[in-house]
């Protein structure tokens, strides 16, 4: 567990150990979200899908980010 400080400014800085197993580099984006536990999970920004505006499993296509569901769903490979 790593214990960090919040600046005057309110920022909390990621010790290097963090960042690089995570594959974040100094300017990438991170996103921030609150659990319900009160709890903070921050991961790595990516595409978000320009249909259901998910971050999981996002893959570029021509410069958009399309998630492998809705890549199913758009193929006709769902069983709904």
């Amino acid at each position: 567990m790593e214990y960090k400080k919040i600046s005057k400014a309110g920022a909390i800085s990621i010790p290097v150990k963090l960042r690089r197993e995570m594959n974040i580099k100094n300017g990438d984006a991170v996103s921030i979200e609150v659990m319900e536990d009160g709890g903070f999970k921050i991961k790595p920004y990516g595409m978000r899908c320009i249909f259901c505006d998910g971050i999981d499993d996002v893959m570029a296509f021509k410069g958009k980010g399309i998630c492998e569901e809705c890549k199913n769903n758009l193929r006709g490979d769902n069983n709904g």
